[in-house]
C-alpha cells in the first residue's frame, strides 16, 4: 500500500504531465505506465 506522501507526489506528477505542452498523448501514456510500474516495484 502506498503512503500518503507517495500518493501526493504521484498526484503532483500526473497533474504536471497532463498540463505539459511539450508531451503528446502517447508520451504522456508512456510516462504514466512507467511511473505506475516503478511504484508497483517499491510497494
Amino acid at each position: 500500500m502506498i503512503e500518503t506522501r507517495e500518493a501526493a507526489l504521484m498526484l503532483q506528477m500526473v497533474t504536471g504531465l497532463f498540463h505539459a505542452e511539450s508531451l503528446d498523448a502517447k508520451e504522456r501514456v508512456q510516462m504514466l505506465k512507467t511511473m505506475f510500474l516503478t511504484l508497483e516495484k517499491f510497494t
